[in-house]
Protein backbone atom coordinates (compact mmCIF):
# COMPACT_ATOMS: atom_id res chain seq x y z
CA UNK A 1 0.00 0.00 0.00
CA UNK A 2 2.42 2.34 0.85
CA UNK A 3 4.48 1.66 -2.24
CA UNK A 4 1.73 2.20 -4.14
CA UNK A 5 0.59 5.28 -2.88
CA UNK A 6 4.00 7.29 -3.35
CA UNK A 7 2.90 6.64 -7.41
CA UNK A 8 0.59 9.91 -6.77
CA UNK A 9 2.28 13.33 -5.66
CA UNK A 10 -9.64 16.72 -8.27
CA UNK A 11 -21.50 12.25 -8.25
CA UNK A 12 -24.49 12.86 -7.05
CA UNK A 13 -24.65 15.21 -4.70
CA UNK A 14 -25.52 13.98 -0.95
CA UNK A 15 -26.07 16.53 1.66
CA UNK A 16 -27.10 15.94 5.11
CA UNK A 17 -27.00 18.01 8.26
CA UNK A 18 -23.40 19.01 9.16
CA UNK A 19 -21.72 19.54 11.97
CA UNK A 20 -20.77 23.16 13.53
CA UNK A 21 -17.83 24.26 11.34
CA UNK A 22 -15.09 23.41 13.93
CA UNK A 23 -12.31 26.23 13.10
CA UNK A 24 -13.49 28.12 16.30
CA UNK A 25 -11.48 25.67 18.57
CA UNK A 26 -9.75 27.68 21.36
CA UNK A 27 -6.61 26.15 20.44
CA UNK A 28 -5.98 26.02 16.99
CA UNK A 29 -2.90 23.68 16.74
CA UNK A 30 -5.34 20.38 17.96
CA UNK A 31 -6.45 18.30 15.45
CA UNK A 32 -9.87 19.54 14.19
CA UNK A 33 -12.48 16.80 14.16
CA UNK A 34 -15.82 17.48 11.91
CA UNK A 35 -19.19 15.26 10.43
CA UNK A 36 -20.23 15.57 7.25
CA UNK A 37 -22.74 13.41 5.06
CA UNK A 38 -22.10 10.68 7.60
CA UNK A 39 -18.48 10.98 7.23
CA UNK A 40 -16.08 11.64 9.75
CA UNK A 41 -12.97 14.20 8.72
CA UNK A 42 -9.69 14.92 10.51
CA UNK A 43 -7.30 17.57 9.94
CA UNK A 44 -3.92 17.28 11.88
CA UNK A 45 -0.61 19.18 11.56
CA UNK A 46 2.93 18.11 12.27
CA UNK A 47 4.07 21.78 13.52
CA UNK A 48 5.23 20.88 16.81
CA UNK A 49 7.40 17.66 15.04
CA UNK A 50 8.43 20.33 12.65
CA UNK A 51 9.30 23.12 15.75
CA UNK A 52 11.35 19.76 17.52
CA UNK A 53 13.47 19.57 14.20
CA UNK A 54 14.15 22.88 14.36
CA UNK A 55 15.30 22.85 17.63
CA UNK A 56 17.63 20.14 17.47
CA UNK A 57 18.67 21.42 14.03
CA UNK A 58 20.34 24.00 15.72
CA UNK A 59 22.30 22.56 18.07
CA UNK A 60 23.35 19.61 15.55
CA UNK A 61 23.51 21.09 12.10
CA UNK A 62 25.83 17.93 11.06
CA UNK A 63 23.12 15.63 11.71
CA UNK A 64 20.37 16.54 9.87
CA UNK A 65 18.86 13.56 7.68
CA UNK A 66 18.56 11.61 11.11
CA UNK A 67 17.14 14.78 12.91
CA UNK A 68 14.79 14.67 10.38
CA UNK A 69 13.90 11.08 10.21
CA UNK A 70 13.79 10.89 14.09
CA UNK A 71 11.58 13.95 14.81
CA UNK A 72 8.66 14.39 11.79
CA UNK A 73 9.06 11.53 8.98
CA UNK A 74 9.39 8.56 11.56
CA UNK A 75 6.29 9.81 13.91
CA UNK A 76 4.66 10.61 11.10
CA UNK A 77 4.52 7.29 9.36
CA UNK A 78 4.16 5.75 12.54
CA UNK A 79 1.19 7.68 12.62
CA UNK A 80 -0.32 6.82 9.40
CA UNK A 81 0.79 3.28 9.12
CA UNK A 82 1.75 2.01 12.49
CA UNK A 83 5.03 0.98 11.37
CA UNK A 84 8.38 3.45 10.82
CA UNK A 85 9.17 4.21 7.10
CA UNK A 86 11.26 7.16 7.90
CA UNK A 87 14.08 6.61 5.79
CA UNK A 88 12.16 5.44 2.71
CA UNK A 89 9.79 8.33 2.41
CA UNK A 90 13.17 11.04 3.34
CA UNK A 91 14.06 9.69 -0.69
CA UNK A 92 10.57 10.80 -2.31
CA UNK A 93 10.33 14.42 -3.76
CA UNK A 94 8.78 16.44 -1.16
CA UNK A 95 10.49 14.81 2.26
CA UNK A 96 13.81 15.61 1.64
CA UNK A 97 15.73 16.79 5.08
CA UNK A 98 14.85 20.38 5.06
CA UNK A 99 18.93 21.94 5.22
CA UNK A 100 17.79 25.68 6.51
CA UNK A 101 15.79 25.66 9.62
CA UNK A 102 15.74 29.24 9.99
CA UNK A 103 13.73 29.44 6.88
CA UNK A 104 12.09 26.72 7.82
CA UNK A 105 11.17 28.23 11.50
CA UNK A 106 9.57 31.14 9.16
CA UNK A 107 7.47 28.59 7.73
CA UNK A 108 6.14 27.34 11.28
CA UNK A 109 5.58 31.02 12.26
CA UNK A 110 2.95 32.04 9.23
CA UNK A 111 1.01 28.35 9.43
CA UNK A 112 0.91 28.78 13.51
CA UNK A 113 -0.51 32.56 12.93
CA UNK A 114 -2.72 31.08 10.01
CA UNK A 115 -4.25 27.72 10.94
CA UNK A 116 -7.75 28.58 11.76
CA UNK A 117 -7.50 30.18 7.75
CA UNK A 118 -5.54 26.70 6.36
CA UNK A 119 -8.30 24.64 8.15
CA UNK A 120 -11.18 26.86 6.85
CA UNK A 121 -9.98 26.76 3.35
CA UNK A 122 -9.51 23.04 4.15
CA UNK A 123 -13.14 22.31 5.33
CA UNK A 124 -14.50 24.08 2.55
CA UNK A 125 -12.62 22.16 -0.29
CA UNK A 126 -13.72 18.46 1.97
CA UNK A 127 -17.10 19.70 2.11
CA UNK A 128 -17.74 21.12 -1.61
CA UNK A 129 -16.05 17.63 -2.62
CA UNK A 130 -17.82 15.95 -0.65
CA UNK A 131 -21.25 16.93 -1.85
CA UNK A 132 -19.96 16.32 -5.48
CA UNK A 133 -18.42 12.86 -5.18
CA UNK A 134 -19.60 10.64 -1.58
CA UNK A 135 -17.19 8.97 0.16
CA UNK A 136 -17.48 5.73 1.91
CA UNK A 137 -14.45 5.69 4.61
CA UNK A 138 -13.32 8.91 6.94
CA UNK A 139 -10.26 10.69 5.57
CA UNK A 140 -7.55 12.52 7.39
CA UNK A 141 -5.53 15.15 5.70
CA UNK A 142 -2.04 15.82 7.41
CA UNK A 143 -0.55 19.62 7.26
CA UNK A 144 3.16 19.28 6.55
CA UNK A 145 5.58 22.16 5.91
CA UNK A 146 7.31 22.19 2.64
CA UNK A 147 11.07 22.27 2.46
CA UNK A 148 12.35 25.86 1.88
CA UNK A 149 15.07 23.48 -0.17
CA UNK A 150 12.29 22.60 -2.81
CA UNK A 151 11.71 26.75 -3.34
CA UNK A 152 11.55 26.30 -7.07
CA UNK A 153 9.34 23.95 -7.51
CA UNK A 154 7.13 25.51 -4.41
CA UNK A 155 7.11 28.62 -6.00
CA UNK A 156 6.14 26.93 -9.42
CA UNK A 157 3.30 24.94 -7.88
CA UNK A 158 1.68 28.24 -6.35
CA UNK A 159 2.88 26.78 -2.54
CA UNK A 160 0.64 23.62 -2.06
CA UNK A 161 1.60 20.26 -2.99
CA UNK A 162 -0.66 16.82 -2.04
CA UNK A 163 -0.20 12.87 -1.70
CA UNK A 164 -2.61 10.37 -1.54
CA UNK A 165 -1.21 7.83 0.71
CA UNK A 166 -4.58 5.53 0.52
CA UNK A 167 -8.74 5.79 0.98
CA UNK A 168 -7.67 7.51 4.08
CA UNK A 169 -4.75 9.47 4.12
CA UNK A 170 -3.81 12.70 2.48
CA UNK A 171 -1.02 15.06 3.19
CA UNK A 172 -0.86 18.80 2.43
CA UNK A 173 2.35 20.31 2.25
CA UNK A 174 2.72 23.97 2.41
CA UNK A 175 5.49 26.78 1.40
CA UNK A 176 3.85 29.88 2.76
CA UNK A 177 5.74 32.23 0.61
CA UNK A 178 4.07 31.37 -2.34
CA UNK A 179 0.76 29.91 -1.02
CA UNK A 180 -2.71 30.48 -3.51
CA UNK A 181 -5.86 30.15 -1.28
CA UNK A 182 -6.78 28.97 -4.19
CA UNK A 183 -4.78 26.49 -5.30
CA UNK A 184 -4.85 24.94 -1.77
CA UNK A 185 -8.45 24.41 -2.13
CA UNK A 186 -7.90 22.79 -5.35
CA UNK A 187 -5.51 20.41 -4.54
CA UNK A 188 -7.41 19.04 -1.67
CA UNK A 189 -10.27 18.55 -3.79
CA UNK A 190 -7.52 16.67 -6.12
CA UNK A 191 -6.35 14.42 -3.46
CA UNK A 192 -10.06 13.94 -2.06
CA UNK A 193 -10.76 12.85 -5.66
CA UNK A 194 -8.01 10.49 -5.88
CA UNK A 195 -9.03 9.03 -1.45
CA UNK A 196 -12.35 8.23 -2.98
CA UNK A 197 -10.78 6.19 -6.12
CA UNK A 198 -9.00 4.03 -3.80
CA UNK A 199 -11.91 3.28 -1.84
CA UNK A 200 -12.53 0.85 -4.29
CA UNK A 201 -9.51 0.19 -6.50
CA UNK A 202 -5.68 -0.23 -5.85
CA UNK A 203 -2.98 0.97 -8.32
CA UNK A 204 0.78 -0.07 -7.89
CA UNK A 205 4.26 0.02 -9.19
CA UNK A 206 2.74 -2.15 -11.87
CA UNK A 207 0.14 0.06 -13.26
CA UNK A 208 0.26 0.86 -16.79
CA UNK A 209 1.42 3.97 -18.28
CA UNK A 210 -2.22 4.85 -19.49
CA UNK A 211 -3.59 4.01 -15.55
CA UNK A 212 -1.06 6.52 -14.16
CA UNK A 213 -2.27 9.19 -16.66
CA UNK A 214 -6.33 8.77 -16.22
CA UNK A 215 -5.35 8.40 -12.20
CA UNK A 216 -4.14 11.74 -12.56
CA UNK A 217 -6.57 13.17 -15.50
CA UNK A 218 -9.97 12.24 -13.10
CA UNK A 219 -8.32 13.99 -10.06
CA UNK A 220 -7.50 17.22 -11.95
CA UNK A 221 -10.70 17.17 -14.07
CA UNK A 222 -13.19 16.71 -10.83
CA UNK A 223 -11.20 19.75 -8.87
CA UNK A 224 -11.57 21.57 -12.39
CA UNK A 225 -15.24 20.75 -11.79
CA UNK A 226 -15.31 21.99 -8.27
CA UNK A 227 -13.43 25.18 -9.12
CA UNK A 228 -13.71 26.70 -12.78
CA UNK A 229 -11.50 29.64 -11.97
CA UNK A 230 -8.55 28.40 -10.71
CA UNK A 231 -6.06 27.94 -13.25
CA UNK A 232 -2.98 25.39 -12.40
CA UNK A 233 0.07 25.61 -13.70
CA UNK A 234 0.44 22.45 -14.76
CA UNK A 235 -2.47 21.00 -16.27
CA UNK A 236 -2.28 22.15 -20.57
CA UNK A 237 0.32 21.90 -23.02
CA UNK A 238 2.19 24.84 -24.16
CA UNK A 239 1.83 23.98 -27.69
CA UNK A 240 0.08 21.65 -30.02
CA UNK A 241 3.02 20.24 -31.22
CA UNK A 242 3.83 19.17 -27.14
CA UNK A 243 0.22 17.83 -26.91
CA UNK A 244 1.11 15.70 -30.26
CA UNK A 245 4.84 14.63 -29.43
CA UNK A 246 3.05 13.36 -25.90
CA UNK A 247 -0.19 11.24 -27.12
CA UNK A 248 2.16 10.11 -29.83
CA UNK A 249 4.79 8.81 -27.07
CA UNK A 250 1.65 7.94 -24.96
CA UNK A 251 -0.19 5.92 -27.57
CA UNK A 252 3.08 3.70 -28.14
CA UNK A 253 3.55 2.85 -24.36
CA UNK A 254 -0.28 2.18 -23.29
CA UNK A 255 0.09 -0.88 -21.63
CA UNK A 256 3.57 -0.08 -20.39
CA UNK A 257 4.60 -0.49 -16.82
CA UNK A 258 8.28 0.74 -17.38
CA UNK A 259 9.31 3.39 -14.43
CA UNK A 260 11.28 5.43 -16.92
CA UNK A 261 8.28 5.63 -19.39
CA UNK A 262 6.18 6.97 -16.35
CA UNK A 263 9.48 9.35 -15.66
CA UNK A 264 9.77 10.95 -19.09
CA UNK A 265 5.66 12.09 -18.55
CA UNK A 266 6.19 12.96 -15.18
CA UNK A 267 9.43 14.80 -15.25
CA UNK A 268 9.70 15.82 -18.77
CA UNK A 269 12.09 14.48 -21.46
CA UNK A 270 12.88 17.09 -24.00
CA UNK A 271 14.75 14.83 -26.57
CA UNK A 272 11.33 13.65 -26.94
CA UNK A 273 9.56 17.01 -27.53
CA UNK A 274 7.41 15.94 -23.74
CA UNK A 275 7.33 18.78 -21.24
CA UNK A 276 7.02 18.40 -17.62
CA UNK A 277 3.82 17.03 -15.83
CA UNK A 278 2.77 15.68 -19.19
CA UNK A 279 1.04 12.33 -17.45
CA UNK A 280 -1.48 15.49 -16.01
CA UNK A 281 -1.90 17.05 -19.37
CA UNK A 282 -2.45 14.21 -21.15
CA UNK A 283 -4.72 12.80 -18.44
CA UNK A 284 -6.87 16.20 -18.63
CA UNK A 285 -6.89 15.91 -22.46
CA UNK A 286 -8.93 12.86 -22.59
CA UNK A 287 -10.81 13.94 -19.87
CA UNK A 288 -11.97 16.68 -21.74
CA UNK A 289 -12.78 14.82 -24.83
CA UNK A 290 -14.27 11.93 -22.39
CA UNK A 291 -16.77 14.53 -21.02
CA UNK A 292 -17.56 16.18 -23.99
CA UNK A 293 -18.48 12.76 -25.56
CA UNK A 294 -20.23 11.53 -22.68
CA UNK A 295 -21.67 14.63 -20.71
CA UNK A 296 -24.35 12.30 -19.07
CA UNK A 297 -22.09 10.02 -17.18
CA UNK A 298 -21.36 11.24 -13.39
CA UNK A 299 -18.61 12.14 -11.60
CA UNK A 300 -19.17 8.88 -10.04
CA UNK A 301 -19.64 6.67 -12.99
CA UNK A 302 -16.43 7.92 -14.35
CA UNK A 303 -14.67 7.56 -10.75
CA UNK A 304 -14.56 3.67 -10.57
CA UNK A 305 -14.33 3.46 -14.65
CA UNK A 306 -11.22 1.81 -16.23
CA UNK A 307 -8.23 4.02 -17.81
CA UNK A 308 -9.23 1.50 -20.91
CA UNK A 309 -12.78 2.50 -20.80
CA UNK A 310 -12.15 6.39 -20.37
CA UNK A 311 -9.88 6.12 -23.13
CA UNK A 312 -11.60 4.21 -25.21
CA UNK A 313 -15.26 6.43 -25.01
CA UNK A 314 -13.17 9.54 -24.84
CA UNK A 315 -12.64 9.43 -28.65
CA UNK A 316 -9.41 11.25 -28.22
CA UNK A 317 -7.92 8.14 -30.13
CA UNK A 318 -10.19 8.44 -32.75
CA UNK A 319 -9.70 11.85 -32.55
CA UNK A 320 -6.29 12.00 -33.22
CA UNK A 321 -6.10 9.56 -36.49
CA UNK A 322 -8.27 12.18 -38.47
Amino acid sequence: MLISSLILMIGCSNVTTESDTPSNSTNNLEPITFTYNENEYKIVNFYQEFSQYIKEAEKHPDNLDTLYIDTVLEPFTKSVFGEDYGEFISKQWGFGTPTRPKILEEYLLYLNENNNKINDLIIDALKKSTDELSSEDDKVVYILLASPDDVTKMKWLKGVTGMTWDQNVITIQIAPPFLDEDILKFVVAHEYQHAVFFEKNEIGTNATVLEEVMLEGKADTFAQIMYPEVVTPWNDFSTKSQEENTWSYLEKNLNSINASIKDDLFYGNSSKGIPDTSNYKMGNKIMDSFIQENPSISIEEWTEMSADEILEKSKYEAKNQE
